[in-house]
């Protein structure tokens, strides 16, 4: 796993990049087991809706198995112990944006996500946003929100990580109050 330290409104922020592919995956516990964290952030490509996994991992799209994956996540004993915040990044929703444009693109998510009933790209990547956020079992154990992001968009990104900071302060002083 790597790890990189980021320095944002005057506080430093480490973070441990860990691939989402089958050989880094088992990486994941590891991880989660020797370190204390005070967030985890989620990332999915929202662009690959209907495209399929190139490990042969998986019959459905990478949408469905990074829904799979996230699942997990949240649903681990060590995550649910920990209570820390998760942030579910849906990420290259330019992308998205951009394929939502073809009647091709919106023909395919409709006839994936049956139970999809928008119309516009952003009414879709609200649905994703649900879809996912339906995976958590114990609702009383995480707080799970979700953002939608280009990673290229600094300004994007700096509302996340005031969003990620705001989280990581309310849950210290909630640790205090209790």
């Amino acid at each position: 796993a790597n790890s990189t330290l980021i320095y944002f409104h005057k506080k430093y922020f480490e973070f441990y990049d860990i691939g989402g592919q089958k050989p880094e995956r088992s990486k994941w516990q590891l991880v989660l087991n020797e370190n204390e964290f005070n967030a985890v952030l989620y990332f999915v490509a929202t662009d690959e809706f209907d495209v399929r996994d190139e490990e042969n991992e998986f019959k459905d799209s990478k949408l469905e198995l990074s829904k799979l994956i996230f699942s997990e996540l949240i649903n681990d004993s060590t995550i649910q112990r920990s209570k820390v915040p998760i942030v579910l990044m849906l990420n290259r929703c330019d992308l998205f944006r951009s394929r939502w444009q073809e009647k091709s693109s919106i023909k395919s998510f409709k006839e994936l996500y049956g139970g999809f009933n928008g119309e516009s790209a952003d009414d879709a990547l609200d649905f994703v946003l649900n879809m996912f956020f339906e995976e958590q079992k114990d609702k009383e154990s995480n707080d799970v929100s979700g953002k939608t992001t280009c990673a290229l968009d600094t300004e994007t990104m700096k509302d996340v990580w005031r969003a990620i900071r705001d989280s990581v302060v309310m849950r210290r002083l909630n640790d205090l109050v209790l």
